[in-house]
């Protein structure tokens, strides 16, 4: 029951408690800056998609695959669904001229990219296309999907497809920018302990051994003036802990218990910082009316100096999300 609670040393929980804060205050910039950052991802994503579906496949088409028409069946394919004719300026149609009568400028596809992204279908289906041309039909060929070269497709021809392949993974993630920014920093992880709530045969364990308290409790003892300004962000993991017991587990008890322990946690918290404000300007007045002479005088004179606390920042707060 006491692993968590003595795991830890000082500079680990210095060192986590920095690393939630960054992990935090980054993401919520990110979310503040969506409507900001969404039209330069789509165009990025836009350029990504038209430079090897207008350029690369069409260079595909006339070399590696002129001749195999099952396989250049599905690179047109390709090209139909996700091809943005109207971005292009040098190929409005790309019907009008045949493979054999292209010149050397017809061939340069020149594009303006926009800020329209591909659907989550579109770029489901380019995968699923990509897997049928690499594979044959066959997806459990040894060496897996990029493997090896039994379908004939060169071995560059097939670093390109297999580089796109795993680009359009990623593409998904960004297109949802706002759930994939939620779900790396949702540090509710950090509190889900079952394991040694079943090992140590209890029903619940004390505030001492959560997680999130002794963050907070570690940043109230070490009246650190650099931690106190984040002092309220440990209780966020409380925030990622109940939304993924609701949303994930689906379990109304787990959020119950998560609620008491917020109740209990603030409550503590507003009692100890209550001691440690009214100490800290106590000792401020006290030491303000010492005389310097005395205090200079002492050899330990250095102890009734009062170190600076930053609890402004604290006192600025008007309300706890």
């Amino acid at each position: 029951m006491q692993v968590v609670r003595w795991n830890y040393t000082a500079e680990e929980r210095r060192a986590l408690l920095e690393l939630i804060g960054y992990i935090k205050s980054i993401g919520l910039m990110m979310q503040h800056c969506d409507t900001l950052v969404s039209e330069a991802l789509w165009e990025t994503i836009h350029m990504e998609v038209q430079d090897f579906v207008q350029d690369k496949l069409d260079t595909m088409l006339r070399t590696t695959f002129r001749k195999k028409k099952d396989l250049s069946r599905i690179l047109s394919d390709m090209r139909t669904l996700s091809a943005d004719w109207m971005a292009n300026t040098s190929k409005a149609d790309p019907e009008q001229h045949s493979l054999h009568q292209e010149t050397e400028e017809m061939r340069q596809s020149t594009f303006y990219p926009r800020p329209v992204a591909p659907t989550a279908a579109q770029i489901h289906c380019l995968q699923f296309l990509i897997c049928e041309l690499v594979s044959g039909g066959n997806l459990r060929k040894p060496g897996g999907l990029f493997g090896n070269s039994s379908s004939g497709i060169p071995v560059e021809d097939l670093k390109q497809l297999e580089t796109f392949f795993y680009k359009l993974s990623f593409f998904l993630h960004i297109l949802d920018f706002t759930a994939t920014i939620g779900t790396l920093t949702d540090l509710g992880f950090l509190w889900f302990r079952e394991f040694y709530l079943e090992s140590s045969r209890v029903i619940q364990f004390p505030i001492e051994c959560s997680l999130p308290w002794m963050l907070v409790d570690h940043v109230i003892e070490s009246q650190d003036a650099g931690l106190l300004e984040s002092i309220l962000i440990p209780l966020d993991l409380y925030n990622d802990s109940a939304q993924h017991a609701l949303t994930y587990l689906k379990q109304r008890f787990l959020y119950d218990e998560i609620e008491a322990e917020v109740d209990l946690s603030f409550d503590l918290l507003v009692q100890k910082l209550n001691e440690v404000i009214f100490t800290y300007y106590k000792s401020c007045a006290a030491s303000t009316l010492l005389d310097s002479s005395f205090t200079y005088a002492c050899d330990d004179g250095e102890k009734y100096f009062v170190k600076p606390l930053r609890f402004d920042a604290i006192f600025k707060l008007r309300r706890v999300m």
